[in-house]
């Protein structure tokens, strides 16, 4: 899935602050319910998120995590599914096998930013079709949507 955005009203660096606060994910982005960070390396952290989404089992992954700043508030984030890190999962949850994205912010020249968000997963056990169809359309549209709300609130 990928979403390219314009939003004149959101300022490059509140955004890109807000981003790459990875721990705080859970309070803006659907569905994400818990996010850790469980190491920190020279220029990756390790991450630990859990997603609960309605008629399905949690699912839950480690991200190699990297961050790019730059001091114009411009931010790249990239992620890729630790499948070689060990994961306890909670009882009844299944390991996301593949979440590998992004995230984009640059500023605009007339101001604002543009924000490409980016990601390409595969769940792992057992999901309805429906459920799919409803993430590839609603849920993905809501998480743009509740990322620049809480950006323009900055």
């Amino acid at each position: 899935m990928r979403a390219v955005c314009e939003w004149p009203d959101v300022e490059a660096v509140a955004i890109s602050e807000m981003l790459a606060q990875l721990e705080r994910y859970p309070e803006f982005i659907f569905p994400i319910a818990e996010a850790r960070i469980e190491r920190a390396e020279e220029h990756r952290v390790l991450l630990y998120q859990r997603q609960e989404l309605f008629g399905i089992a949690d699912r839950e992954v480690l991200l190699w995590m990297a961050v790019t700043r730059r001091d114009t508030g411009e931010l790249t984030l990239r992620w890729t599914a630790a499948q070689d890190q060990p994961l306890l999962l909670q009882r009844g949850a299944v390991r996301t096998p593949r979440n590998d994205g992004s995230w984009q912010v640059r500023r605009r020249p007339g101001g604002g930013v543009r924000v490409v968000h980016e990601i390409a997963m595969d769940a792992g056990g057992r999901i309805p079709v429906w459920v799919i169809q409803l993430v590839r359309t609603r849920a993905f549209s809501r998480i743009m949507s509740d990322v620049r709300d809480r950006a323009a609130q900055r």
